[in-house]
């Protein structure tokens, strides 16, 4: 799937193509070398992946190298990666091996300032997919994942119960914030119902800022500065996090979103 220029995930298909304004220059995140991915007509961006997933994609699939460049990331190394209007930070995650084939897919965690997502598009063997004697990923459980990114084709489909019952685990496993599908429709209700409350007096909510920067400006990609909303994080912490989650998640015009840190007075 792509990232967009927020670094939000969406699948882009011949159907709806005409739905995302993609650019010349682009992210894309590859799971798994299993199938072809569609990449719309004159696109030239990146693909980020194992080195494993993406040496095996080129060699069955043999993709236009002049107009792709590849990037290889290190299993469970946090990088840093620009998007248009964005900078995230995206590590791969190994997920076990399909049921169908055996071969080796991933997850990501893409965290975007203090939101930390997961974005899953096929659900193998594993689900553990943070280490606990790795001090990056034993923090990011601390913290918690806000967001959690689904595959809804397995929906509705009877051979993929599978699937379903490794969705619900891991949802159960990780009580986020939150799950979203990656198509944008809804999910099964039972899904949300195991996604974890924001405790509202938790002193441990990981929503901050850094030192000598005290306004969050979070606004909507259709509009920008009319939609826009700026919260004193430095007196209201415990009430961040909630609200900057209602934009990635509830409100449809933010459905595209980015963040702009400007100094306190």
């Amino acid at each position: 799937m792509f990232l967009d220029a927020y670094g939000t995930p969406r699948e882009v298909t011949p159907d709806n193509l005409h739905e995302y304004q993609y650019h010349l220059h682009g992210v894309m995140l590859l799971t798994s070398a299993d199938f072809e991915v569609y990449i719309p007509p004159r696109w030239h961006g990146t693909i980020y992946s194992t080195e494993e997933l993406l040496d095996t994609y080129r060699k069955r699939f043999k993709p236009d190298c002049t107009l792709l460049t590849f990037h290889a990331l290190e299993p469970y190394e946090p990088e840093l990666i620009c998007c248009e209007r964005s900078v995230v930070e995206i590590t791969a995650l190994p997920a076990g091996q399909t049921l169908h084939s055996g071969t080796d897919i991933v997850v990501f965690l893409v965290k975007i300032y203090d939101v930390n997502t997961l974005i899953t598009k096929e659900l193998g063997t594993e689900i553990n997919f943070f280490p606990n004697t790795h001090h990056y990923h034993v923090r990011i459980m601390s913290e918690g994942i806000d967001i959690l990114y689904l595959d809804d084709k397995v929906y509705g489909v009877d051979s993929a119960c599978y699937q379903q019952q490794c969705a619900h685990n891991l949802v159960k496993k990780l009580q986020p914030l939150g799950v979203k599908s990656l198509s944008g429709k809804p999910l099964p209700e039972h899904l949300s119902k195991l996604c974890r409350k924001l405790d509202h007096n938790a002193n441990n909510n990981h929503y901050h800022c850094a030192a000598g920067w005290g306004n969050v400006l979070i606004s909507a990609k259709h509009q920008p500065f009319a939609a826009a909303a700026t919260f004193d994080i430095r007196s209201q912490i415990p009430t961040q996090k909630q609200s900057l989650l209602h934009w990635m998640w509830q409100v449809p015009s933010a459905k595209c979103h980015t963040f702009f840190l400007s100094r306190g007075t």
